[in-house]
């Protein structure tokens, strides 16, 4: 059993990849940091995995149907953003990789 076990408990967004496919993603976590809004993402197909690939996101703008987001690549970013997930819940564990 894995701690992210049942998909119907996370929120979902959909975002666009850069081929214009669809792609569905389950919010983990979410977090706010220097007026930043950050979202902690796993693809939802792969939600039911021991172990899954987990984006961070960064929300970049919101318009007035859409908020756009990016994923965070800036080492220094990344890496600050990651330590504030890992140190405000228990629920999961994870590691940065490059």
């Amino acid at each position: 059993m894995n701690e992210f076990e049942n998909i119907e408990e996370f929120e979902t967004i959909i975002l666009t990849d850069d081929l214009g496919e669809e792609i569905e993603f389950a919010i983990i976590d979410s977090i706010e940091n220097n007026d930043n809004i950050y979202l902690l993402v796993v693809e939802s197909k792969f939600i039911d995995y021991d172990e899954v690939e987990a984006i961070i996101l960064k929300e970049i703008s919101i318009d007035t149907n859409d908020i756009i987001y990016e994923r965070v690549e800036d080492d220094i970013e990344l890496n600050k953003v990651s330590e504030l997930f890992r140190l405000s819940v228990d629920d999961y564990d994870f590691e940065v990789y490059d």
